[in-house]
């Protein structure tokens, strides 16, 4: 905890005291009467006015949160789930990962956004898993047929589309007459400043050298493309450079917004497995996985290897 204090300040008492000591509280003084108000809902909604319902909670960390609820939607159009049912999600929104994607989610799915309806779930889950309200959100990173045979369900609007183009004009590529490649290498960044005060050394075994990527970063150049480097905190800047290598995390134009556009549109996605794959795999663009651990969880999207 020291540590963390000298590293990271306040805000790492704050989140620590969050975790251990208010959350606590929380729970022992707010959890089974806000549950409770939640169940009650549920069934006069279920019995009273005879519609189907469910609920399910959505997981935290960018890559479950894009995945798991794209997975849900793959899922209702290959008929594995009822269409006649309601279904309904709920989002801590202080953990919202990316609001880009959650917006856009939000056009296919009820999603709300409620801290007190949230914790509720997660700490009554033992009891809300018995009954038939309850929608799991399930990813066992092998769901090759549901990828193979449906299509991306999210779509940028007319207006979103404008703005990424535009965006990438002032970057210096001229989309889609250009095309561009996006690259990635996991590090321990990311992690240690979204969740200060917990050790994520347990994931050092996953983290790669960006620097490993000169090779093909240079063929992608050479062939023509830009090579985008994705990312929203990073360990260090690219050694590398090129007029047509844009080291995007430390530039002006990094957004949850753009995060998500650049990994919508780009040629293919090569790098290591992360949050950033995660979205670049539910629009359909092929993954080329690298420097890969666990291998179980190789890429399964369509057209990846």
């Amino acid at each position: 905890m020291i540590g963390s204090i000298k590293k990271h300040g306040v805000r790492a008492i704050i989140f620590h005291i969050n975790n251990k000591y208010i959350s606590e509280v929380y729970k022992i003084i707010f959890g089974i009467p806000a549950f409770s108000a939640l169940f009650i809902f549920l069934y006069i909604y279920e019995f009273s006015f005879r519609k189907k319902i469910k609920v399910g909670l959505v997981p935290q960390r960018l890559g479950h949160q894009a995945a798991n609820l794209d997975l849900f939607l793959r899922r209702i159009d290959l008929g594995l789930y009822p269409k006649d049912i309601k279904y309904y999600f709920v989002i801590d929104p202080y953990q919202i990962a990316n609001k880009q994607l959650l917006k856009m989610f939000e056009r296919k799915l009820s999603i709300k956004k409620s801290w007190l309806l949230s914790k509720s779930i997660k700490w009554s889950e033992w009891l809300l898993l018995k009954t038939r309200f309850h929608q799991d959100l399930p990813m066992d990173s092998n769901e090759f047929d549901e990828y193979q045979k449906t299509s991306a369900k999210l779509i940028f609007t007319d207006k979103e589309r404008k703005f990424g183009i535009d965006i990438l004009k002032q970057m210096g590529v001229n989309f889609p007459k250009d095309w561009f490649v996006c690259v990635f290498a996991r590090d321990k960044a990311y992690l240690e400043k979204a969740y200060p005060g917990r050790s994520w050394s347990y994931h050092d075994y996953r983290n790669a050298n960006i620097e490993t990527y000169n090779k093909a970063i240079k063929y992608i150049l050479d062939k023509g493309g830009f090579v985008i480097r994705l990312g929203s905190v990073v360990e260090s800047k690219l050694k590398y450079e090129h007029e047509r290598l844009i080291d995007y995390p430390y530039s002006k134009y990094r957004s949850n917004f753009m995060d998500t556009f650049l990994s919508a549109h780009c040629k293919y996605y090569l790098g290591s497995l992360s949050g950033c794959a995660e979205i670049v795999k539910i629009f359909d663009i092929p993954i080329a996985g690298v420097n890969l651990v666990p291998i179980a969880h190789a890429p399964w999207g369509k057209h990846s290897i």
